[in-house]
């Protein structure tokens, strides 16, 4: 059998025995006794190139990967990606291959699962695995790709306790009026929600007087993300809406019931838009409530031009083309639809001059934005 070896880990002092990628192996059937990856300390150079890890590799290998069907470039991602983890175990690979033979995987899913968890391939699963992923397939009675897609999205899902985890949050969602398959929908918009889940007191306090029904189509959204969200971040998120002039209540049972993704908005967000939307724009605190996109939308991109432009035409006296065109109604419409409606509908001049107006109003940026400190956040920032 040809092999090929690929320096993935440099390895100056490694007793085990290097593990080889075999040519002629099939994604995603790969035998227990054909080495995966083979591990080389001759990585390791001053050459500038040993930093590209398709440098060094042999092309062979990458035609092997190529064959499980990724793309060149994804052959690329999987091995910069995986080029610091430890020695995989065979057996354990060819376990993790298979269970994804059975959920329908093909090489491409195994790159983005990769890319999520790079060391998927390294960590074992464990022995109640056959369980785990009867359980999961409840959450998707008809759409077996439906899990395949949950896996892909969070890979993580295949190694949660059956009893401490995943049977844990379906009984606290069943709990509360939100089946098995709705719970599995919710993976897609919120991938965590499995392992951060958690309903005390208070939370089914706060559910009670957002005021929505188990029927309503937003229900399930306003519980995962209370579910989700620590309650100290609930309360902050709540005390800050109250600063400009909202009643607890009408932050629960207006704003959140018609808006949940509301309660996912950084406190830094919702006081700049609040701010603008009331002390430039001059709009009474309802129309917040009546227009939630006011306050998701994106300050210097979205809500500055697009009122820069609404203000000018008032004061040159043009009307956008749509009687019932209103500032806040310029806010949801997409940006062809805006620029179409709200200056190309004009006279050359003018909407020459409007053109201008906005595009220097989407150039600006906040004062001292570029230098603002950037948040990596691992998980969700709630």
């Amino acid at each position: 059998m040809r092999v090929a070896a690929i320096s993935l880990v440099p390895r100056l002092f490694c007793s085990r025995p290097p593990i080889i990628l075999s040519t002629n192996a099939s994604f995603p059937f790969v035998s227990p006794q054909s080495p995966i990856f083979s591990f080389s300390s001759s990585a390791i150079s001053s050459d500038p190139a040993a930093d590209d890890p398709t440098a060094t590799a042999d092309p062979a290998a990458a035609a092997a990967l190529l064959q499980w069907g990724c793309t060149p470039a994804e052959v690329s991602t999987i091995l910069r990606r995986c080029s610091s983890l430890p020695l995989p175990n065979i057996r354990s690979v060819h376990d993790k291959l298979e269970i994804l033979n059975t959920l329908g995987a093909r090489g491409p899913d195994l790159v983005k699962i990769l890319i999520r968890r790079p060391l998927f391939l390294s960590r074992p699963l464990a022995s109640d695995i056959d369980r785990r992923l009867e359980f999961l397939r409840t959450l998707f009675p008809s759409d077996p790709r439906a899990l395949l897609r949950a896996v892909v999205c969070n890979p993580s899902l295949l190694t949660f306790d059956v009893d401490a985890i995943l049977l844990r949050c379906a009984d606290l969602y069943e709990g509360i009026g939100i089946p098995r398959p709705v719970l599995g929908r919710l993976l897609f918009s919120r991938p965590t929600i499995i392992p951060c889940s958690s309903l005390d007191d208070d939370k089914l306090d706060l559910i009670r007087r957002i005021g929505l029904r188990p029927h309503a189509a937003l229900y399930k959204y306003a519980v995962s993300i209370i579910a989700i969200s620590r309650f100290d971040t609930i309360r902050s998120k709540i005390a800050n809406f109250e600063r400009f002039g909202l009643s607890e209540d009408e932050v629960l049972s207006d704003l959140f019931a018609r808006y949940p993704s509301a309660l996912t908005l950084s406190v830094d967000k919702i006081q700049r838009n609040m701010t603008y939307v009331l002390g430039i724009m001059k709009l009474p605190v309802r129309a917040v409530i009546e227009e939630p996109k006011l306050l998701s939308v994106n300050l210097d991109r979205c809500l500055k031009p697009r009122f820069l432009i609404w203000r000018r035409l008032q004061e040159v006296g043009l009307k956008p083309r749509g009687k019932e065109l209103t500032v806040v109604s310029a806010m949801r419409m997409r940006e062809q639809q805006f620029l179409k409606a709200f200056i190309k509908c004009h006279e050359n001049e003018d909407a020459k001059s409007l053109m201008e107006l906005y595009d220097s109003a989407m150039v600006s940026r906040r004062l001292a934005e570029s230098s603002k400190k950037k948040i990596m956040r691992k998980a969700f920032p709630y």
